[in-house]
């Protein structure tokens, strides 16, 4: 099985259904799979991308602009925001294109990792 990742503005994973940006083309002989991160992954048994270990320590030394208690990044037409809650102050949420992670994490980092994982 071959892939290939590529970005999308308004993908729709062929797995599962769910909105995504970046889409993993699936391709087994003449089928053709358009799946999310986590779908493709277990399509492929969990090794997708031999380089993931490399790209997610590579984030974290990204040069991420900061303005008081909110660190970003702008890729493409993606904006990526990490800052400290207000409702649990010394916790941090990520934000994609405005939209809020659920959780709460401990650490700038750990936010930082959690947004690369749904990037």
């Amino acid at each position: 099985m071959h892939w290939l990742d590529v970005l999308e503005e308004d993908a729709i994973c062929d797995v599962c259904g769910k909105h995504i940006k970046r889409v993993h083309v699936l391709k087994d002989g003449s089928r053709e799979v358009r799946a999310g991160q986590v779908c493709a992954q277990r399509l492929c048994g969990g090794k997708l991308d031999r380089n993931q270990a490399s790209r997610r320590t590579r984030w974290l030394s990204r040069q991420w602009s900061i303005i008081p208690t909110t660190h970003f990044l702008k890729i493409g037409r993606t904006t990526i925001e990490v800052r400290e809650d207000y409702e649990r102050p010394s916790w941090y949420r990520f934000y994609i294109d405005g939209q809020g992670s659920r959780r709460h994490y401990p650490s700038l980092e750990s936010a930082k990792l959690a947004a690369f994982e749904n990037f």
